[in-house]
């Protein structure tokens, strides 16, 4: 987010959080942000990869166990 790495917290239906240590609060434009604040979101390029997968329906194994639930399961 505004190009600072996050760890994902918890995903949800309508929301996720994000875990922050102090110091990337403290050293970063974090500190400032308000609700409504517009920001800049980057996925990470391996949830690029997966998505682009998942939609494309190309994966070969049909019983695969690699599905979006998996993935919600995984932590992406």
């Amino acid at each position: 987010m505004d190009g600072i790495s996050l760890t994902i917290a918890s995903i949800e239906k309508d929301f996720f959080t994000v875990a922050v240590i102090p110091h990337t609060l403290q050293n970063t434009n974090l500190n400032s942000l308000r609700i409504g604040d517009p920001v800049n979101l980057e996925a990470d390029i391996l949830g690029k990869h997966i998505e682009r997968l998942l939609r494309s329906g190309s994966h070969q194994d049909k019983d695969s166990k690699w599905d979006l639930q998996y993935l919600k399961e995984q932590g992406f």
